[in-house]
């Protein structure tokens, strides 16, 4: 699958077949300075290696898959990436949110170190990696604001700090819309752990509840499931992709769910294009 907003499907077709710029002019009725803008950049999209990505949401550290990062982490191993997503919810903060809490789950200095743990098990298999803030992360921040205004916007109790990410880029999609900044983005593909949009858990198709809050292509994790959307825009075609969970499948707020296992690559260039392909768990096997 491929897309981009820049050269139509049907005229990157043409030229991937051999047509020259005057057919393809002549065809799809364009002038010559957008006819030569389209071979331009279709020569550029030729030279521009392909670069992937490991996309991974939801693992909610303590209460991840042991399993599921296990077996990751053994097929990464055959595998080349050029970065590692952590699209949200990578922690759970359980210990500071605003629900009542069972007094037998982990303390947070201890959640704190098992993050941590995990996060080293990542650094060794991966020279750069994104964190992108999910609305878990977001818990310590109210908890701060809600318990001790006071202490809020000190660095040594912000995710970054706590968890010492370093050279790993964190980023906070609220904040860079707020000032007006498009999320992070592989190619034409737009990354968001998902609680930045509001939308019905009551959905039926939940890609096709994102794709209809944003019109353009996206992947995001949030709600524990993986679906995948896909509409025929002018031009191409746009995708709304659900990634899977890797936390633990049973949940005490949550007995009866219809989440599932899952992760995703995505193979991108900075010209735009992007294919997403999407893991999942069959017997313990990535599939």
């Amino acid at each position: 699958m491929r897309t981009t907003t820049t050269i139509p499907d049907a005229v990157y077709e043409a030229l991937k077949n051999g047509n020259r710029r005057n057919k393809i002019k002549r065809d799809f009725n364009l002038s010559e300075e957008t006819a030569r803008f389209y071979c331009k950049l279709f020569e550029q999209s030729l030279s521009e290696p392909w670069k992937r990505a490991l996309v991974l949401a939801d693992l909610h550290i303590p209460y991840h898959s042991e399993s599921a990062v296990t077996a990751i982490l053994k097929w990464a191993e055959s595998q080349t990436f050029d970065q590692l997503i952590l699209l949200g919810d990578f922690v759970d903060f359980y210990k500071v949110s605003h629900w009542i809490q069972d007094p037998n789950r982990m303390r947070f200095v201890d959640e704190i170190v098992e993050a941590k743990r995990i996060l080293s098990l990542f650094r060794a298999c991966f020279h750069k990696i994104v964190y992108i803030e999910g609305n878990h992360e977001e818990r310590l921040k109210k908890y701060i604001w809600q318990k001790s205004p006071e202490l809020y916007g000190l660095e040594s109790l912000a995710v970054p700090k706590l968890l010492e990410l370093g050279e790993i880029e964190y980023i906070s999609t609220t904040e860079r819309l707020a000032k007006q900044q498009l999320p992070y983005s592989l190619g034409n593909l737009f990354l968001l752990h998902g609680h930045e949009i509001k939308f019905s858990w009551g959905a039926v198709n939940i890609a096709r509840s994102y794709y209809l809050k944003l019109n353009r292509s996206i992947l995001f994790g949030h709600c524990h499931q993986a679906q995948r959307y896909q509409k025929r825009v002018l031009g191409g075609y746009d995708y709304s992709y659900a990634v899977g969970c890797l936390c633990d499948l049973y949940a005490s707020f949550l007995p009866i769910n219809n989440w599932n296992h899952g992760f995703a690559v995505v193979k991108y260039k900075n010209s735009g294009h992007f294919q997403v392909e999407e893991k999942f768990f069959q017997n313990g096997e990535i599939v």
